[in-house]
């Protein structure tokens, strides 16, 4: 009885060895968020400018020169266009009447010494 009494007392929270494996964790979650945040922003800028790019009207007949243009226009605007090379990565297919206009790329981001995160993204958009 005095035992558990006494491991009640003694036992009132975190000890030190567990803070630093708790502090050690949100720091590596830290790191990651911040190392990985700036890809997802870029892709959230190709994203809008790929759906803006299905709002254009006149983009069904156009060529592929017109297509990667227009887009250029708009990642410009939102400061996406130094993000990825639209010339090389876009490109236009048809499926069942519609055109679809397919920007897929690949971003490599060093976390740590020879570790690194490899993130890819699709995005795409129907031409009217």
């Amino acid at each position: 009885m005095k035992l558990q009494k006494y491991r009640a007392n003694r036992q009132k929270g975190l000890s030190l060895v567990g803070f630093v494996i708790v502090m050690a964790f949100v720091a590596v979650l830290a790191l990651l968020v911040m190392k990985l945040f700036p890809a997802y922003n870029d892709n959230l800028k190709i994203s809008q400018a790929m759906k803006g790019l299905e709002e254009t009207s006149g983009l069904k007949n156009a060529t592929r020169a017109e297509i990667v243009r227009a887009l250029n226009k708009r990642l410009y605007i939102n400061y996406g266009d130094k993000v990825v090379d639209v010339n090389k990565t876009l490109k236009v297919k048809k499926r069942g009447g519609k055109r679809i206009a397919y920007l897929n790329y690949e971003v490599v981001i060093p976390l740590v010494y020879n570790i690194s995160a490899l993130l890819t993204f699709d995005n795409s958009a129907n031409l009217q």
